[in-house]
C-alpha cells in the first residue's frame, strides 16, 4: 500500500488521483461511476466525511460500488482518502488540497470571503474555483439589503466587491402629506439621504403621511380635480364641451345643460348645448332656437296682453305675440287682420296687419296649419308650418311645393314636361339645368315614351334620339345573319334611318365583336376595343384617357396608370412623388412636404416638431428624407419681462429657426408683442420711463421732456415755459434762425432773439428784419455793422496772428 504520510510533500491534484487509483487496484475494491447526488461540504479540515466502519470495507458515494477498506479511511464521494491524517482535504465531493479554501462547493484559489465574492460560475459567470466579484446587479448570497436610513447600502452587488447604494426613491426617512405635497427625505442613488417633495397629482393627502389613491367625493381631490365616481379617481376638471353632471367637474365651474359651459349662462332663453341651441358647438352659451323653451323659461300670457306667446325668441330672450295675433275684436279676410292685433312688440293697436304666410281663420290669423288650405297663395303646409314654395330646379317630392305647380323627377319644373322624350333634369336631359324642361338625352327615356320594336324592323330601340323623338336602331345593328372578321360585322345591319340592308359593312370601333356582331353596350371593359374603357354607368365605350384626365380606374387611362385620381405616364408609387403635381399634372413628379393621396405618411418625428421627417423634392422620390420647413411654426411669438421673441419656423434640416428678440424699452410687453405709442399710463411703459401724457409716449423718468412746443416737464412733474423761445428735447432754445423757433406771437429778429414784432409802417412783419434804406434812420445798416465787427473779432480770436 502507498501511504501518504509526509504532510510537507505537495502533490498536484492529478498526483493525488493517480495514488487514489493504485490504492484501489492494491486493495481489490471495485470501481463505479461518481455519485452525482453527493452534497456539497464546507472546508472541515483533513477529515470530512464519516470514517469507514465495520465490517472489512465500506461503499463511498452512497450506493455507489467504490470500496475504503475499513482501516480508519475516509469516503470524499466515491474516492477513499488514507489514513484520515492526508494534507487533502474534501470539498464538495472533490479531494482539496489545504493550501485552497472550500468555497461555494469548489475548490477556491483563495477564502474569498470578501463581500459580494463568490468561486462558482454560476454566481460570478466566471469560472468555477477562481475568486471573483459577484457581477453588478446580483446578490446570490444576500449579503446587500436596504435598511432605512443606510442609503449607502442597497439590495444588489455593484460588480467591484461591494453593495450598490440604495435605489433612488426609497425612502430612508418618515414623510408628512400636506395638502397635495407629500414630504420626506428619499436615497437619491448616490448613499445620500436628502430631502424630497412629490406632488399627489390630483388627490389631496389621505392622511398626515400619503397621498390619497382614491376617492368617494370631491373633497378628496384638489380644486382643480373632480372625482369620478364611476371608477372612484380623481380626474382633472373638464374643458368647456365635455359632458358633465355637476360644477365641480368642470374648469370654469359651470355645469350647464349637461355639458361645461363658458358661462353660468343662467339667462332666460339661453342655453349651452348645442341641442338647444340649434347650432352651434356644445361649451359656449348662446340663444335658445326660436319657438322653442326647452327649459321653461317663457310662461305663455294671455294673448290679449301681447305678451309672451310661450316659446323664445331666438334672440336671448322671451318671444311676444306675433303682429298678426288678435288681442281684441276684429275682423280678418284673406291675409289681412283688421281690428285689434298685436304689433310685435308686446303692443295692442288697432289697425290693419298681415297673416302671410296664412290665410285668415274665421277673425284671427293663424299660426299652424292642417293642410295647404290655410295657407296664402304661393305657399303650402310642410309640418303644421306654412313655408314658401320652392323655385324651378329645388327638389320636391309633389307639384303642390313648386311655385309653377309641376315636380318632374323629383325637381320643381317649369311646366309639366310631359310630351315626347322630353325630361326636367340634367341627368336626364341632352343639356341643360335641373328645373327646364328639355329634350331627353340620348339613349334615355326616363318617361317610358318610346316602347321598343323588333331589332329586325330597324324602327325605334326603346329610347330618345336627344332631339326629342323616339330613336331608330342604330347604324350597324344587326338585322338578320352577320358575321364578324377583324372587329369588322358584315351583314344584315340597320342604316340608322329604319331601313336593314344586305351586306353591310360595320366596323366596331371602339367596341369588340361577340360572336357574330358588333357589341353595342358595355358592361365591362372587356366590351371595349383595346383603346377605349367601358363607362359602365352609361354602357358605353369610350376612347382611353390621356394622362391627366380624371380617373378612378387604371383601366379608363391610355397609360393604364390611375394615380392620385389623374391618369398618370407611369406607375409613381414612391412616397415623395406624386402625379397631381399643379405644375404637372399627369406627369410623376418628385415632391416637397408631405406625402400625397394614400401614401404612408412621413415620420412625426420626437416631440420637437422640427423633426418631422418631409419630402424634399430632390435626393429621394421613394421616401421621406427632407425635414419640414418654413410651413410648420416651431416657435410661436410671445414676450415677456420686456423682450419680445419672434415667432419662428422650421429650416428644412431638423431644426427650428435661428432665436430673434427685440427689447421692448421704452414699452413693456402687449400681449405677444411689445407695445407702442400711445400709451394710456405708466404701466404701459418700461420700469426707468414714464408716460409723457402731452406726447402720450413714454419718455425716460430722470429726463425733462418738451411738449413740442415752449413747455419743458420735469422729472419731478414741474414745469417751465421756455417762452418766448420754444424748446426741443429736453431744454429751451436760447437763440433762434427763424420764426419757426418762437412761441406765436414772437418772431425772430436779426440779433437771433424771438421778440414781439414792431408796429412801424415800414415794417415787414414775420422775421423783425428791416430793408435797408428803410425808415428809421438806417437801424438796419448799424446792426449790420455791429454783426460784422463782431464776425471780425470771432475769426481773429479762433486765429490769432492772422490778418
Amino acid at each position: 500500500m502507498i501511504g501518504l504520510h509526509d504532510a510537507r510533500v505537495r502533490f498536484s491534484t492529478r498526483a493525488l488521483w493517480l495514488l487514489l487509483l493504485a490504492s484501489t487496484v492494491l486493495f481489490g475494491c471495485a470501481s463505479s461511476p461518481a455519485d452525482e447526488s453527493a452534497p456539497d461540504g464546507e472546508r472541515l479540515g483533513r477529515i470530512t466525511q464519516a470514517l469507514c466502519t465495520g465490517g472489512n470495507t465500506v461503499k463511498c458515494g452512497g450506493n455507489g460500488d467504490t470500496c475504503c477498506p475499513d482501516n480508519g479511511d475516509t469516503c470524499c464521494g466515491t474516492t477513499c482518502i488514507m489514513g484520515g491524517g492526508s494534507p487533502f482535504y474534501c470539498c464538495g465531493g472533490e479531494l482539496c488540497d489545504n493550501n485552497k479554501a472550500c468555497v461555494d462547493g469548489q475548490c477556491c484559489n483563495s477564502d474569498c470571503n470578501g463581500k459580494c465574492e463568490a468561486c462558482s460560475a454560476a454566481k460570478t459567470g466566471g469560472t468555477d474555483g477562481i475568486c471573483a466579484k459577484i457581477p453588478n446587479g446580483s446578490d446570490p448570497d444576500s449579503e446587500c439589503g436596504y435598511s432605512a436610513p443606510n442609503c449607502g447600502v442597497g439590495d444588489t452587488c455593484n460588480g467591484a466587491g461591494a453593495c450598490r447604494p440604495a435605489a433612488a426613491g426609497l425612502v430612508c426617512a418618515a414623510t408628512t402629506c400636506t395638502g397635495s405635497t407629500l414630504s420626506g427625505s428619499l436615497c437619491d442613488g448616490s448613499g445620500n439621504c436628502s430631502p424630497s417633495s412629490t406632488s399627489c397629482g390630483n388627490y389631496l393627502c389621505a392622511n398626515g403621511t400619503t397621498c390619497g389613491a382614491s376617492c368617494t367625493g370631491d373633497g378628496q381631490c384638489i380644486t382643480s380635480a373632480y372625482c369620478r365616481t364611476s371608477d372612484h379617481t380623481c380626474q382633472p376638471d373638464q374643458n368647456d364641451g365635455a359632458t358633465c353632471s355637476s360644477n365641480s367637474q368642470c374648469k370654469n365651474a359651470h355645469c350647464v345643460d349637461g355639458v361645461c359651459c363658458e358661462t353660468a349662462c343662467t339667462t332666460p332663453c339661453q342655453a349651452c348645448s348645442a341641442a338647444k341651441k340649434g347650432a352651434g358647438a356644445d361649451g359656449t352659451c348662446g340663444n335658445v332656437k326660436v319657438d322653442t323653451d326647452p327649459d321653461n323659461d317663457c310662461s305663455k300670457d294671455a294673448s290679449t296682453t301681447c305678451q309672451k306667446d310661450g316659446n323664445c325668441d331666438g334672440q336671448g330672450a322671451c318671444k311676444l305675440f306675433s303682429a298678426s295675433t288678435s288681442c281684441g275684436a276684429g275682423t280678418c279676410s284673406g291675409s289681412t287682420l283688421t281690428g285689434h292685433h298685436c304689433d310685435g312688440f308686446g303692443n295692442c293697436i288697432d289697425g290693419d296687419s298681415s297673416c302671410l304666410p296664412y290665410l285668415c281663420a274665421a277673425s284671427a290669423c293663424p299660426t299652424t296649419c292642417g293642410n295647404d288650405n290655410a295657407c296664402a297663395p304661393g305657399n303650402y303646409c310642410s309640418g303644421n308650418k306654412c313655408v314658401p314654395k320652392s323655385d324651378n330646379g329645388t327638389a320636391c317630392s309633389a307639384g303642390r311645393e313648386c311655385g309653377s305647380g309641376f315636380c318632374v323627377e323629383k325637381v320643381c319644373c317649369d311646366s309639366a314636361c310631359d310630351g315626347t322624350c322630353q325630361a326636367c333634369t340634367a341627368a336626364n336631359k341632352a343639356s341643360g339645368n335641373d328645373g327646364a324642361c328639355g329634350d331627353a338625352k340620348a339613349g334615355t327615356d326616363a318617361h317610358d315614351d318610346c316602347t321598343a320594336a323588333a331589332a329586325a324592323t330597324c324602327q325605334r330601340d326603346g329610347t330618345c334620339d336627344g332631339a326629342g323623338a323616339c330613336r331608330l336602331y342604330l347604324e350597324g345593328i344587326p338585322c338578320g345573319d352577320t358575321n364578324c372578321e377583324d372587329n369588322v360585322q358584315t351583314g344584315h345591319a340597320c342604316d340608322g334611318q329604319g331601313t336593314c340592308l344586305d351586306n353591310s359593312q360595320h366596323p366596331c370601333d371602339l367596341y369588340v365583336c361577340r360572336g357574330d356582331a358588333c357589341t353595342i353596350k358595355c358592361s365591362e371593359h372587356a366590351d371595349c376595343a383595346q383603346d377605349a374603357y367601358c363607362n359602365i354607368e352609361q354602357g358605353t365605350c369610350e376612347k382611353k384617357k390621356i394622362d391627366g384626365s380624371a380617373c378612378d380606374d387604371s383601366a379608363t387611362c391610355a397609360s393604364s396608370f390611375c394615380v392620385d385620381g389623374l391618369c398618370c405616364n407611369k406607375a409613381c408609387a414612391g412616397q415623395c412623388e406624386a402625379c397631381d403635381v399643379v405644375t404637372a399634372p399627369g406627369t410623376c413628379s418628385p415632391i416637397v412636404g408631405q406625402p400625397h393621396g394614400i401614401r404612408p405618411a412621413c415620420d412625426a418625428g420626437t416631440d420637437d416638431v422640427c423633426s418631422a421627417r418631409a419630402c424634399d423634392g430632390e435626393q429621394d422620390n421613394t421616401s421621406c428624407v427632407g425635414y419640414v420647413g418654413p410651413e410648420v411654426t416651431c416657435r410661436e411669438e410671445s414676450c415677456r419681462e420686456g423682450v419680445q421673441t419672434f415667432s419662428a419656423s422650421c429650416d428644412k434640416a431638423g431644426a427650428c429657426g435661428a432665436m430673434k428678440t427685440k427689447k421692448c424699452e421704452p414699452y413693456v410687453c402687449s400681449g405677444s408683442s411689445c407695445g407702442a405709442a400711445p400709451c394710456a399710463n405708466d404701466m404701459d411703459c418700461a420700469p426707468k420711463f414714464r408716460c409723457d401724457a402731452k406726447k402720450q409716449d413714454c419718455v425716460p423718468k430722470d429726463a425733462a421732456s418738451c411738449d413740442g412746443d415752449h413747455v419743458i416737464t420735469n422729472p419731478d412733474g414741474t414745469s417751465s415755459d421756455c417762452s418766448p423761445f420754444k424748446c426741443e428735447g429736453s431744454v429751451c432754445k436760447d437763440t433762434c434762425a427763424s420764426v419757426k423757433d418762437c412761441v406765436s406771437g414772437y418772431v425772430c429778429n436779426a440779433a437771433g432773439v424771438c421778440a414781439a414784432p414792431s408796429s412801424g409802417p415800414s415794417d415787414s412783419g414775420g422775421c423783425g428784419c428791416r430793408t435797408a434804406g428803410g425808415g428809421h434812420g438806417g437801424a438796419p445798416l448799424g446792426l449790420a455793422l455791429l454783426a460784422l465787427t463782431a464776425t471780425v473779432l470771432r475769426r481773429r480770436q479762433r486765429a490769432p496772428g492772422t490778418i
